[in-house]
């Protein structure tokens, strides 16, 4: 296994840990560090740059979230800021290495209570006139 600091004008003490499979060095994700870091890896690193969101034996309605402009194809900055937004709303971020099919709600953080109260001023509708009733994306995405 290899190991190798971040690289970059920006770069953090992050040592990344790499394990060789199929012929190339992949980054391991282990630890709450590894996913809060991720946007600090070298891109000339990733295996891969982006993914179509269909075709893939994963969640199409996550895939659909995660691809922000809706070109149907998840690039790395999309998934950089999914990371991120994971990060910021998990108690332990490291949760995400162990790679159960389900997350208990005791693991993330409690939401504001402009968020969590059905109360919250969210508009209905969007400037679309698509409708955003109990969408908990209103402020940044469409509900369909």
């Amino acid at each position: 296994m290899a190991s190798r600091s971040s690289a970059g004008e920006n770069a953090s003490k992050h040592v990344w840990k790499f394990v060789r499979t199929g012929g190339l060095y992949q980054a391991r994700f282990e630890t709450a560090t590894d996913f809060q870091d991720l946007g600090n890896l070298d891109q000339k690193l990733w295996v891969a740059l982006s993914c179509p969101t269909r075709g893939l034996h994963f969640d199409g309605r996550m895939l659909a979230l995660v691809d922000t402009d809706g070109d149907g194809r998840i690039r790395a900055p999309e998934l950089i800021a999914a990371v991120q937004w994971a990060c910021q709303h998990l108690k332990d971020p490291g949760v995400l290495a162990q790679g159960s099919a389900a997350l208990p709600m005791s693991a993330t953080r409690p939401m504001p209570s402009f968020i969590a109260t059905p109360s919250a001023s969210i508009p209905e509708t969007s400037s679309d006139g698509t409708s955003t009733t109990g969408c908990p994306l209103a402020r940044s995405a469409t509900c369909k």
